[in-house]
């Protein structure tokens, strides 16, 4: 038995490290992430053991704080102490961060591994026309190295969506019939926030070249969503007929003059984190705002409901859609039931893709390798392009999906991953398109109205 290498009963398997940074603790934290990463990587392991492979992979789970220094930091020790062959992180702040190590002017932090985000809506990233605040950060968005992922749709493709919905009230915008168009916009001092506005105002001006945009700017270290004095001023600042900071159209991250008594706004938006929002909706409550509040995905977070109840009933915003229909998307979802007693959440099928799509691509990367350990972080990354050709078997999520997917790399197939949120086929940049809602809320519980196609027209029709 020696002679022929065993039986292989008694070999232990090879265990490869990912990386998952995401904000665990704080109030804008989404708590099912967590969960829908670890089906992912338990199914993928699953299978891989239905194939009789010897290889399995493990989840570095660690918390931002909502912290991109911490995001940062951590990632370094995942890559360096841990081995991880890619981090998957949350938001547009810390995707930022962490690919921001392979471009600034210290070689020695660079992780060279692919990031892939979950919810980097930031229009400007992996964008070859970015601009940045600097040379490093125009480098870091513009991400000329590819390595940058995102499982999620751009702002712009929300935006779209909710500029048809907020244009169609009153005359053209003009839900107040005062003969101006203004919307205030509530978000967070990073790509993502900046990127949002300068995005919007850009869709609005199309139909409505005279709409004003007001940009209210959150610096996200200070805030307490329990401070109920701050939030306040926060609020009356977005309803009043002022213009604190009119967004420049040229550059994301500048006003241009304040103008004071400009008029009341005729809609609010918002793109925040959980808690922050649910901070800002309470403080509307209590000043008894009586304008229209629009929201981007992360208002649909599990909690928000929770803690605001019946308060969410009339508000609307646009999202990804919790899941794809299709028997990908459907399997997905009565996995994740199953698993943990609950149904899809905002983006948790866009966190089980990440986590798929990546222990896929270093499977594809590994591949004939003696010791799959010493794949590369750039073997990665290339082999994140080579998981979706169109012509080879289609793998969906599931043990017996995975297993047939190993099978196929191992004899040299095509393989083309169908995933729960859309098909992940990315983009040269590292772009995907997924299916967008417009949900309300309705009895205290968050309603589909519409869904819209981005995946085969990016212009996001309607669907019948």
């Amino acid at each position: 038995m020696v002679a022929c290498g065993g039986s292989g009963q008694d070999e232990r398997p090879t265990i490869l490290a990912i990386g998952l940074m995401i904000d665990q603790a704080s109030a804008s934290a989404f708590t099912s992430w967590p969960g829908s990463a670890n089906l992912a990587i338990a199914q993928v392991n699953d299978g891989l053991a239905r194939a009789g492979a010897h290889l399995r992979f493990k989840l570095l789970l660690n918390d931002t704080t909502q912290d991109a220094t911490v995001a940062s930091m951590q990632s370094l020790d995942m890559v360096r102490v841990s081995n991880a062959k890619a981090i998957i992180t949350d938001t547009s702040k810390n995707g930022v961060a962490i690919t921001k190590l392979m471009y600034d002017n210290d070689p020695s932090n660079d992780l060279d591994v692919p990031v892939i985000c979950v919810t980097c809506t930031a229009p400007g990233l992996s964008s070859p026309d970015a601009k940045g605040t600097d040379d490093v950060d125009t480098a870091t968005l513009r991400d000329a190295q590819n390595w940058h992922f995102r499982t999620c749709n751009r702002a712009t493709e929300q935006t779209a969506v909710l500029k048809r919905v907020i244009v169609a009230r009153g005359d053209n915008g003009d839900a107040d019939h005062n003969g101006t168009f203004k919307i205030s916009m509530l978000v967070l001092d990073d790509n993502s926030g900046h990127g949002f506005v300068q995005s919007t105002r850009a869709l609005f001006s199309a139909v409505n070249a005279n709409v004003k945009v007001e940009k209210i700017v959150l610096d996200s270290p200070s805030l307490q969503p329990t401070d109920n004095a701050f939030w306040d001023v926060i609020a009356r600042k977005l309803t009043d007929g002022d213009n604190d900071c009119p967004q420049d159209p040229a550059d994301a991250n500048h006003c241009l003059a304040p103008v004071m008594g400009d008029g009341p706004p005729d809609a609010l938006m918002e793109n925040v984190n959980p808690g922050i929002n649910i901070a800002i909706s309470l403080a509307l409550e209590r000043i008894k705002n009586q304008v229209t509040f629009f929201h981007a995905h992360a208002f649909r977070a599990s909690q928000t409901p929770e803690l605001l109840g019946t308060a969410i009933n009339g508000q609307q915003g646009v999202g990804e859609a919790l899941y794809e229909d299709s028997p990908s998307g459907e399997r997905f979802a009565a996995d994740l039931r199953a698993a943990s007693g609950n149904g899809p959440a905002i983006l948790d099928a866009s966190v089980y893709d990440a986590a798929a799509v990546t222990a896929l691509a270093v499977l594809k990367a590994s591949q004939g390798m003696a010791s799959p350990t010493d794949v590369t972080g750039a073997q990665v990354r290339d082999a994140l392009m080579q998981i979706n050709v169109p012509d080879g078997e289609v793998v969906r999520p599931g043990p017996e999906g995975f297993s047939k997917a190993y099978q196929d790399i191992k004899a040299g197939a095509p393989i083309n991953y169908e995933g729960a949120s859309g098909p992940v086929d990315f983009d040269p940049n590292g772009n995907v398109w997924v299916k967008l809602a417009l949900y309300q809320g309705m009895n205290g519980v968050f309603v589909d109205l519409q869904k819209f196609d981005c995946v085969r027209d990016h212009a996001c029709p309607a669907i019948p």
